[in-house]
């Protein structure tokens, strides 16, 4: 199977769809693809790179300098049981480098917990803004007038943002150890997404946003703090965007990521995703997702074998599977009533998906899903089959690529080539974001403070301004005298006063 992987990637680069639909065909015809009893690919025997990754722990990669290259392991986090799952007692406030990698020494803080950016203007019961955490590179990490890339990355289901934005630190070591990037001009970020486990964890703080379950995946609202009105997740993910822009003058990209319910997460954002002005700055990296939400009505498995009886036929299509039924209270309610435009700007939208070779896994075990696929390589495969047989065809910013010898493994699916340079290289539009604000969206000039002390007045920029004033003063003043001369001059010449001169002395004769 590892042919597929060149083969999808030189199809991608192409942009050539038939040659992509021979890979994907390729792909589904491999033996037991949708088989669920055939057990797991991730094995060693059947090419797995990574074996002792499978579990779920980091572990280098073989690509990266035969595995010597420094790997920062995931931040150890309290948690415990609520309901029979595992919610976080507390969020690190920081998050450091434990092992030199040649470019920062251990110790150095590479994230801090930002709890800054309020998403509402209501306020908790105790008058405190209602905020959403989000991990990022710590300020020294980066040059704030050179970074021209954000990268934004969602967390998996467990909810564990700080595990995501440390597995792409070390892959954008390893890129700038490469000297393809440069680690100051590139920022990592990822949304602490919690739910309401967390909050009985004691994990979330009272003006935080959590979510029910798993909701924070969908676009869901928030429903921690109490308001009339949630705060939706896809949102958050916009005010985070701005927020970037706004901070960054030199900003070009801006790449969302997310494996397995990341992924999922992501793939529906970009499905829908409210038109915003800087969406050709905007991009997409989709790992090896559990389920889709489906932008045709057809669906490639008419009937599934393990559904065990359970019937859902008539709902297949509904949110979050599909754009039918009641879609995100995010999206405008004039695309929910449009939903070929909100399919139109999906194909608009800069999207790799990448999927794991190996990666047979059940993914969403939904009823809906299984008419996608019964795994996420065959569910990948078929959604961009899907995408192509559009009558349209493939979406011209769609890309698919295959990762040989990987299964569900995140590091290793975001470490490969093809996802990496995705993600942290390629330039996209080179053009500066604010280059593309439109006149009714962009920042008035900073103007400096609004108050200011003595010693502003006594500033050589003040003594200036005041020398130019005066000098224009005096300039005005002659040029008005002049002006005046000119006007109110005497009515009679030389001559009328010697012709009236003569006449009086005539008259008195």
């Amino acid at each position: 199977m590892d042919q597929y992987a060149d083969q999808s990637k030189q199809a991608s680069l192409n942009h050539d769809p038939e040659a992509l639909l021979s890979v994907i065909n390729s792909v589904l015809g491999t033996p037991n693809i949708n088989d669920t009893n055939a057990g797991t690919w991730a094995q060693e025997s059947l090419g797995m790179l990574n074996p002792n990754a499978d579990d779920g722990s980091l572990t280098q990669v073989p690509w990266f300098n035969n595995r010597d290259f420094p790997l920062n392991p995931t931040p150890n986090v309290n948690s415990e049981q609520v309901d029979g799952q595992p919610a976080w007692t507390g969020l690190p406030p920081e998050l450091n480098v434990e092992i030199d990698n040649g470019l920062q020494p251990k110790g150095t803080h590479i994230f801090t917990l930002d709890t800054s950016m309020n998403v509402t203007d209501k306020r908790t019961a105790d008058n405190q803004p209602i905020v959403q955490p989000f991990y990022v590179s710590h300020p020294d990490m980066y040059d704030k007038d050179k970074v021209d890339r954000v990268i934004i990355t969602l967390p998996g289901k467990p909810r564990d943002s700080w595990k995501y934005i440390n597995i792409h630190y070390n892959v954008l070591m390893w890129y700038c150890n490469q000297n393809k990037v440069r680690w100051n001009q590139t920022v990592l970020a990822s949304p602490a997404f919690l739910n309401q486990d967390d909050v009985q964890a004691g994990g979330a703080q009272s003006n935080w946003l959590a979510y029910k379950k798993s909701g924070w995946a969908l676009g869901g609202t928030s429903h921690h703090p109490t308001m009339q009105h949630g705060v939706s997740s896809f949102r958050v993910l916009d005010l985070m965007t701005e927020h970037f822009i706004d901070m960054f003058p030199s900003l070009k990209n801006i790449v969302f990521t997310g494996h397995s319910m990341g992924a999922q997460t992501v793939i529906r954002y970009a499905v829908a995703k409210n038109k915003k002005w800087y969406d050709s700055h905007v991009s997409y990296w989709v790992g090896n997702p559990g389920s889709y939400a489906w932008v045709v009505k057809d669906r490639p498995i008419h009937d599934p074998t393990n559904l065990n009886g359970e019937s859902c036929e008539d709902t297949i299509s509904n949110w979050p599977y599909g754009l039918d039924g009641k879609l995100p209270a995010y999206m405008h309610e004039k695309d929910k009533n449009n939903t070929a435009g909100v399919v139109d700007r999906f194909r608009s939208r800069r999207v790799r998906l990448a999927l794991g070779l190996l990666d047979n896994g059940a993914g969403s075990t939904q009823c809906p899903a299984q008419y996608q696929g019964y795994n996420h390589l065959e569910r990948g495969s078929l959604f961009s089959k899907a995408l192509i047989q559009m009558p349209d065809g493939y979406p011209q910013n769609h890309s698919l690529t295959y990762i040989s010898g990987v299964s569900h493994q995140d590091y290793e699916m975001i470490a490969a080539d093809q996802s990496g340079d995705f993600i942290f290289a390629d330039p996209f539009d080179g053009r500066l974001v604010s280059s593309s604000r439109p006149v009714h969206h962009r920042r008035p000039p900073h103007h400096g403070p609004r108050t200011s002390s003595k010693r502003d007045w006594d500033g050589s920029t003040y003594r200036i301004i005041a020398w130019i004033i005066l000098a224009a003063f005096f300039v005005a003043i002659v040029a008005g005298l002049t002006c005046f001369n000119m006007l109110f001059k005497a009515n009679a010449n030389d001559w009328d006063r010697d012709y009236w001169e003569y006449d009086s002395k005539r008259r008195l004769l």
